[in-house]
């Protein structure tokens, strides 16, 4: 083949490979998984803490770098892919070599490993897998944070290998059909366990922690442990009870309720993209992908309804006691969560919800004025505004203006900054710069 062929010209972009396209503008939204991932298709480091991992991630993106992905990523299988298709399209035929995977097989199955595992296997294709079907397990309703623990912060191609070595994993069989290979098993629950794990079996372990007896003192250590072991369910019943005591909220208090509400929500809002992507790209999964997306619906509606109920009490406090920290704080998150409504509901209540997150966001920028220009609640409001105008008004000159204003305001002011919080105080600015960036270069 001539240098001059066209596959000498094949460059893979961020929607060709699996995790190497951040899901929000807000790169510290993302998992430690997921930042490593981006990082890898790109060449990167991917060593550190979050913070180290977020600020190359930035760094990359500001040098305009962050569509450049390696070709060899996980032994050259997306290069490989692409390259077929351009191979194909020169060949003129209408035919495609990359055909949609059929359902799988009743019957036919054998004892694995029935001959040679496909090359293919890779860790880009197992990461896939796992953005489009795992996370869809932590919606059922069940106890999931021990799965999403290990999802967002473990190797989970690691665990999964020392778990398949412990004997846990009995009965595995695959199967050849067509161009693609299945692997199916019998998965125990966890390593105490004797019995296969049914999805579909409802068992205790979906029922809510049971903290009506616990006091004040016993839910803030059950809610501080439940965050240290990401265990963001068990978090949410324990900051759910604190505000059911009817006193205003610490600090501390307040941070540890937005903290377990904007996990449990996110995972959802994760699967919520993810089924949303795969309804628009797969026909033939368009049928049972309705049926996860209406199960996730459901629960972010419940979910999102069950924090605004809760911030109408905290903001009546907030305004009865002249409260302007707290009062912005609430005000943003009652944005934020009708944000979050509006992202799904695509019928003609939306135009109602957009409203109430517009006024809560409005009032919660008015009280900010009171507030340094440097504090952490005054540039998230910043932040999550300009993507709220951005994202859901799909105003992006509103939301460049607001993101540039709060950006300079602050910069200004950055002497006076206290040093705890100078950390904290710069990542949101870079995240406002890169936003700008990015939003500046979309509008041109």
């Amino acid at each position: 083949m001539a240098a001059s062929d066209p596959i000498f010209s094949v460059k893979l972009t961020p929607d060709d490979v699996p995790g190497a396209k951040f899901w929000s503008p807000n790169v510290s939204e993302h998992s430690v998984c997921e930042l490593k991932r981006w990082l890898a298709c790109r060449g990167l480091p991917v060593g550190g803490l979050k913070d180290d991992l977020i600020k190359r991630c930035i760094s990359c993106i500001e040098a305009g770098k962050s569509g450049e992905i390696l070709l060899s990523i996980d032994g050259g299988t997306w290069f490989q892919k692409k390259a077929l298709q351009v191979i194909d399209k020169m060949k003129e035929t209408s035919s495609s070599s990359l055909s949609t995977a059929p359902f799988l097989a009743v019957t036919g199955w054998k004892i694995f490993p029935s001959g040679p595992i496909p090359k293919a296997f890779t860790y880009g294709v197992i990461y896939e897998h796992i953005i489009a079907t795992a996370r869809l397990m932590s919606t059922d309703g069940g106890d999931d944070d021990e799965f999403s623990a290990a999802f967002n912060t473990s190797k989970p191609m690691s665990k999964g290998r020392q778990f398949f070595l412990s004997g846990h994993v009995n009965d595995i069989q695959d199967i050849r059909k067509n161009d693609f290979y299945f692997l199916k098993a019998k998965v125990m629950p966890s390593y105490s366990q004797t019995s296969p794990y049914n999805l579909r079996e409802k068992t205790n372990m979906s029922a809510p922690l049971d903290v009506s007896s616990m006091d004040r003192e016993e839910l803030l250590i059950l809610a501080k442990l439940s965050e240290q072991s990401e265990r963001y369910e068990d978090m949410v019943s324990a900051v759910k009870r604190l505000v059911e005591y009817g006193q205003k909220l610490t600090d501390d208090e307040r941070n540890m309720m937005s903290v377990a509400y904007k996990n449990v929500v996110g995972q959802r809002r994760s699967a919520w993209r993810t089924i949303s992507a795969i309804q628009e790209k797969e026909t033939e999964l368009q049928a049972p992908s309705k049926i996860y997306i209406k199960e996730i619906t459901s629960e972010l509606e419940q979910l999102c309804s069950e924090v605004l109920d809760i911030l109408d009490g905290l903001i009546k406090v907030a305004e009865d006691d002249h409260l302007v920290e707290s009062g912005v704080f609430y005000y943003k998150m009652r944005g934020d969560y009708y944000r979050y409504l509006a992202e799904i509901n695509t019928d003609e209540p939306r135009e109602a919800i957009i409203e109430k997150a517009l006024d809560a966001y409005s009032k919660s920028d008015e009280m900010a004025k009171e507030l340094p220009k440097t504090h952490l609640i005054t540039l998230g409001l910043a932040l999550n505004f300009s993507v709220f105008y951005y994202e859901i008004m799909n105003q992006p000159k509103k939301a460049c203006e607001l993101a540039k204003k709060a950006f300079e305001n602050a910069i200004g002011e950055l002497d006076s900054l206290k040093h705890e919080s100078y950390r904290d105080s710069t990542l949101i600015l870079q995240l406002l710069r890169d936003n700008l960036t990015l939003w500046s270069s979309e509008s041109e």
